[in-house]
């Protein structure tokens, strides 16, 4: 699972790295939600952290940006100023979650995990859909070489086949 976490402050940063690693995630780190949007378009991340308030975009209009990217993103939007407002238009738009900080961190790991979880089954149900489409695919192949092979005995036989069958 692919983790970025994007957030104007380095200790809240490292410290979000640190502990996603230690339970065994990996995350690219962004300072800047313009360097993350641009890293986005190119790599996108299953789950994007994203802080609130950043001084270059904030964290819902980030949000909006990465939906347009990918309508599926998971983004959980952290924030040290909750604010009533703010989580109903992170909610409309789309967030996955709306944390305040000071972040519980087990309670993040666990989103993650549950994330995680939701991946492999979608993962999951698109092989099964592509295992049955080659299904479809090779009956329908069979069926039409069986059709052709009775058109051609039907065309090569003398009389009208097709009467007999009758």
């Amino acid at each position: 699972m692919n983790i970025m976490i994007v957030d104007d402050e380095t200790g809240i940063l490292e410290m979000l790295g640190e502990t996603l690693y230690m339970n065994g995630y990996s995350c690219v780190l962004y300072n800047s939600p313009i360097d993350a949007l641009n890293s986005y378009n190119i790599f996108p991340g299953d789950v994007v952290v994203v802080d609130l308030k950043m001084p270059e975009m904030n964290g819902i209009t980030l949000l909006k940006e990465i939906r347009t990217c990918n309508p599926n993103a998971r983004v959980i939007i952290l924030t040290g100023y909750p604010e009533l407002d703010n989580a109903i238009d992170a909610v409309n738009l789309g967030a996955y979650a709306y944390l305040t900080k000071p972040l519980d961190t087990k309670h993040l790991i666990s989103l993650l995990d549950t994330v995680q979880g939701e991946l492999l089954e979608e993962q999951k149900q698109k092989d099964e859909v592509q295992q049955m489409r080659k299904a479809f695919l090779h009956l329908y192949k069979d069926n039409e070489l069986l059709q052709n092979t009775l058109d051609n005995a039907a065309s090569s036989a003398p009389g009208d086949m097709n009467d007999e069958v009758m």
